[in-house]
């Protein structure tokens, strides 16, 4: 008995698919490094402008100012995430314009 030795075709009779499989997942590459830069931006500089500000509201004298005040402090974490979305923005030209993206941080508090 003949033993049949298939040969192996590759990828010829295969659609070329492989080029957008690469492009799909250089793009979703792309936008979970983008994501994660302006996620540490975002989180490092709203809580340095935070501890910036609620420090030196302590040294004023409001040292309980969340629980006295928490609309003004609502507000000013809002303000602080929109500053630190602005100055990501001056960095990385292509971020959706300032207004259109921050306004909803500040929306959400009144």
């Amino acid at each position: 008995m003949r033993a049949l030795l298939s040969t192996h075709k590759g990828q010829e009779g295969t659609p070329a698919r492989h080029g957008s499989v690469t492009s799909f997942l250089q793009s979703v590459g792309r936008f979970v490094l983008h994501y994660a830069e302006m996620c540490m931006v975002m989180c490092v500089g709203a809580i340095s402008l935070s501890v910036l500000f609620f420090g030196a509201a302590a040294v004023l004298g409001y040292s309980d100012l969340p629980q006295r005040a928490p609309e003004l402090t609502v507000l000013i974490i809002a303000i602080n995430l929109s500053a630190t979305f602005h100055t990501t923005r001056l960095a990385v030209p292509e971020v959706v314009p300032f207004c259109r993206s921050s306004g909803a941080s500040i929306a959400k508090t009144s």
